[in-house]
């Protein structure tokens, strides 16, 4: 009876031992693949970031570049006016200046020899 007790304690005892031992080893299963899953996750934001950084980046200077693209052409064509108003208005000035000194419009003046 005595050795009937020792073993059913012996073996209660293995047992234990061995249900702590498989709880310690799925419990670290558990943490590496938790952490595992963190690092992933970690990856995929800063991916995810860092992409989105880019895109911003990329959107700025692309709406920088079409700015700079406008206000060259807005100056070009401001600049282009500007030179035809004033060849038109150097011209009517000359064509007044040259009239005046012929007397009127397609006249010569009377005075000025031929």
């Amino acid at each position: 009876r005595q050795r009937h007790e020792t073993e059913t304690r012996d073996r209660d005892t293995r047992q234990r031992q061995r249900q702590k031992h498989e709880t310690k080893i799925r419990d670290r299963d558990t943490r590496q693949r938790h952490e595992a899953e963190t690092r992933e996750q970690r990856h995929e934001t800063e991916t995810r970031d860092r992409d989105r950084d880019r895109n911003t980046r990329q959107r700025y200077q692309t709406e920088t570049r079409d700015k700079d693209t406008r206000q060259r052409h807005e100056n070009r064509d401001t600049r282009q006016r500007h030179e035809t108003e004033t060849r038109g208005t150097r011209h009517e000035t000359e064509t007044r200046d040259e009239d005046r000194d012929r007397g009127g419009f397609g006249q010569w003046p009377a005075n000025q020899v031929l």
